[in-house]
């Protein structure tokens, strides 16, 4: 009388669920994405020498769904059926700045090569700075130390909307804290 069906077979592992019924799953020491039935979206053979716990997030973007993997220093990405997109080699991603990737504006950010980055989902880099703090996931706005100075980006325009500043911080996600030559100011984003 059982009715109950097995959607992982013995041997997998399951590490978490991810958004829209795909989940992360290892074989060994091999990492892999299977939807909520079950099924291969992506193989079980991606590998990772990093203590990084999971490799592997999804993300919608524009209303699809898009699969990233970590592998060493590669990041690929899928569509949702586990079409290979992109492959994005770095000589040095940090694994334990990544506790998941961070979607910004239908950005992906990461740390690599000392720098942070902000990368679409075709794998090309539109931001590159020595720091970058988001105000908002879905705002295109945030915070980039460029040149040893501090600027208000706009994502949208892919431009500074206020630039050369000693310190810019946030507040709260509307309230901006802004330092230029021991002058202090604080302005309110709309």
């Amino acid at each position: 009388g059982d009715n109950s069906e097995v959607i992982f077979p013995l041997g997998h592992d399951l590490f978490r669920v991810v958004e829209d019924a795909r989940y992360p799953v290892t074989e060994g020491k091999k990492y892999g994405i299977r939807n909520g039935k079950g099924k291969t979206i992506v193989p079980a053979t991606y590998s990772s020498n990093s203590d990084f716990s999971n490799p592997c997030k999804t993300f919608k973007i524009n209303d699809k769904i898009y699969i990233l993997i970590l592998q060493d220093n590669d990041i690929h990405i899928f569509n949702s059926k586990g079409k290979a997109i992109v492959k994005k080699s770095f000589s040095n991603v940090v694994n334990n700045f990544i506790t998941g990737f961070k979607q910004v504006y239908d950005l992906i950010l990461i740390k690599a090569d000392g720098k942070y980055l902000l990368m679409n989902i075709k794998g090309n880099i539109q931001l590159e700075a020595e720091e970058i703090k988001i105000i908002d996931q879905n705002s295109p706005l945030c915070i980039i130390k460029k040149d040893s100075n501090y600027q208000l980006w706009d994502l949208s325009t892919n431009s500074s909307i206020l630039k050369d500043y000693d310190k810019i911080k946030l507040q709260s996600k509307q309230i901006i804290f802004l330092e230029k030559d021991g002058l202090s100011r604080v302005i309110k984003l709309k």
